[in-house]
């Protein structure tokens, strides 16, 4: 069983920030090769949202998913799971986690952006019942889509 819980920056943010940059980054600078990563941008996106954390061993964040409701719409702005840790239903238990999230706020549909190199990720989200809503070319991103259960 996966424990998932809200983020404790103090805690949880050494290896979140890491997770992005091994993670989501490599696949984002594939996409567009000019892109900036300022650690004050992203904590300044998770002010804006619920994080939630999936714990490993000792407590160790293994993943998490940041996401937020605007209208009856949950944004899902990143979600990343350790290499070591994939396989184990964490992205999984996250996705479900901000689904109850957003279904309690009111939301009845969830989307979220993936590079388009990111197969891996795009495959995974295919599999959760997201399919594809449009393409933003210039960002060469994919945005992803389903209903909340």
């Amino acid at each position: 069983m996966v424990k998932i819980r809200t983020r404790i920056p103090e805690q949880d943010d050494k290896e979140l920030f890491q997770l992005i940059l091994t993670r989501l980054i490599p696949f984002a600078r594939q996409a567009r090769p000019t892109i900036k990563f300022r650690r004050s941008e992203i904590i300044d996106r998770w002010r804006k949202c619920r994080v939630y954390v999936a714990e490993g061993t000792g407590g160790k964040a293994v993943g998490f998913i940041s996401c937020k409701t605007e209208g009856q719409t949950l944004s899902i702005d990143m979600l990343a799971v350790s290499r070591e840790a994939e396989g184990r239903g964490i992205g999984s238990a996250l996705i479900e986690t901000a689904e109850r999230y957003g279904r309690r706020r009111g939301a009845v549909l969830m989307r979220l952006g993936v590079d388009e190199p990111n197969r891996h990720a795009r495959q995974f989200y295919e599999m959760k019942g997201f399919q594809v809503e449009s393409y933003l070319p210039e960002h060469r991103m994919l945005i992803l889509s389903r209903r909340i259960k």
